[in-house]
């Protein structure tokens, strides 16, 4: 396990068989990630078919773009300069997670609409939904109704 961003100095994600990678502040992990050598090491592990696992912003990274983040929580972006691309592994989806939380489903819509006018694709995750990519191709699991679904 992985919990100071120097660790990724000297591990070889090769002798892994997944990863998974938690939440907290989503402009912090990414700025972390690039400042190490832990972003590179994640982008050849996917690059060579590794499993990666994501929960809230561990999983925001993998999208197009974290700005996405905003939509339903409070992330406080400290470093403006950040260039806030993730890593792309949704074909140009940028991710944001509990959606429709806390009884907060219209200021999420509108959220939702103001980035997607900005030209943003966006899959909104509820907190009983999950994505995955396989062969390109990105789809959902409603943890609720048991169903998957083709974006």
């Amino acid at each position: 396990m992985i919990t100071n961003i120097s660790q990724f100095d000297n591990v070889d994600l090769g002798e892994y068989n997944s990863l998974f990678i938690g939440g907290g502040n989503t402009y912090k992990l990414l700025k972390y990630l690039k400042e190490s050598k832990g972003y590179s090491k994640i982008k050849e592990y996917i690059e060579n078919g590794g499993i990666v696992f994501g929960g809230s912003a561990g999983a925001i990274i993998f999208g197009k773009d974290i700005q996405t983040c905003n939509i339903c929580s409070n992330d406080e972006n400290l470093w403006p300069d950040l260039d806030t691309s993730g890593f792309d592994v949704m074909n140009g989806i940028s991710l944001s997670c509990h959606y429709a939380s806390k009884g907060k489903k219209e200021d999420h819509d509108i959220s939702t609409e103001e980035y997607t006018k900005r030209g943003y694709k966006i899959l909104n995750l509820t907190e009983e939904q999950s994505a995955f990519v396989i062969d390109e191709e990105v789809k959902t699991i409603d943890n609720n109704k048991e169903s998957i679904k083709e974006k």
